[in-house]
């Protein structure tokens, strides 16, 4: 299979932010790297005691394919879940900033 770049954003529901990760592999190395992550998140949160797992992405066949080029897998909690979304570099979209002029204002 071919190896390709790809961007991970992590968004946890319960914060302000999102993650972005860049990773080099082929479309199955990418599923079972999102497996990992939801993986890791949820024995970390487990460890704290912070909230009980639900349900969510634990193979790599639980790995939604969206697109040929995006990947989606996620880990829901009793307050609040966390997505990990992956896509294809090649596929990302360039921003039109001139889409953008004038909607943007300072606070």
């Amino acid at each position: 299979m071919l190896r390709t770049d790809w961007l991970i954003g992590v968004s946890n529901m319960d914060g302000d932010r999102v993650s972005m990760f860049r990773f080099y592999g082929t479309k199955e190395e990418v599923k079972q790297k999102l497996v990992e992550m939801a993986d890791y998140d949820r024995k970390c949160i487990e460890e704290e005691g912070f909230d009980e797992w639900n349900r969510g992405t634990e193979s790599i066949e639980d790995v939604e394919e969206r697109e040929l080029w995006e990947l989606y897998a996620y880990g829901r909690y009793c307050d609040f879940h966390i997505d990990y979304s992956a896509i294809e570099f090649s596929h990302v979209e360039r921003i039109a900033i001139k889409k953008y002029e004038g909607e943007l204002q300072d606070d």
